[in-house]
């Protein structure tokens, strides 16, 4: 049957909520209105994920790629591809601001060059690893502590910092490492450590530099 007039379509799903912690809320992109996160229930394309301080959303993707949302992010994935059939898949996120972690699952090896995470200021093309990123103050307070904000012009809402965690979801999946396109270049992290900041918009990116223990 035909859905009532204005009511809303539901997106395509993408995963599901697999952990929560504090306060998390969504907004569906067809409709405006927030709502608490809820455990195990559905994440849809186009969903804006919203933390506060100390909060945690773990999306858990069709494809078993996994995504972290953590403390005062903005977030939205706005592009999911999966054939279960070829074992091939392809995710495109957004993140306005906070930090993220993301585990890729083995299928995103069979659509080489098209996942791909963005932030204001840079576009993280993923080869099939893990990294975390954050965007905003707690990259600015990264990226001081290791000594590489020093005398630059920073832009305390976009900045953004970059770090490769592994090479993958397994110890020998191969092909870990990201590609960071910032200010015109492509800056390749392929091993575990290796760190990018860029101050924010029209900079050039700083880095890499080996990121110490937290």
């Amino acid at each position: 049957p035909l859905a009532p007039a204005g009511a809303a379509t539901p997106a395509a799903p993408v995963g599901i909520s697999a952990a929560i912690r504090n306060k998390v809320i969504t907004r569906a992109a067809a409709d405006p209105a927030a709502h608490p996160a809820i455990l195990k229930a559905r994440v849809g394309l186009g969903d804006q994920v919203l933390t506060a301080n100390a909060s945690m959303l773990q999306i858990l993707l069709l494809d078993r790629s996994n995504f972290t949302v953590g403390s005062n992010a903005r977030v939205t994935i706005d592009r999911f591809v999966y054939d279960p059939n070829r074992s091939a898949s392809a995710v495109g996120a957004s993140v306005a601001k906070g930090a993220f972690r993301f585990i890729s699952g083995r299928s995103i090896h069979n659509m080489p060059g098209q996942t791909a995470i963005t932030t204001p200021v840079a576009s993280i093309g993923v080869r099939g690893t893990i990294f975390e990123g954050a965007v905003g103050p707690d990259a600015v307070k990264i990226a001081a502590h290791e000594g590489v904000a020093a005398g630059g012009k920073i832009d305390p809402e976009t900045a953004t910092l970059i770090v490769l965690r592994g090479p993958g979801a397994t110890p020998t999946e191969p092909g870990g490492a990201i590609d960071v396109t910032a200010f015109g270049g492509t800056i390749a992290l392929d091993k575990p450590g290796l760190a990018l900041f860029i101050p924010g918009p029209g900079q050039k990116p700083i880095g890499p530099f080996n990121l110490s223990d937290p």
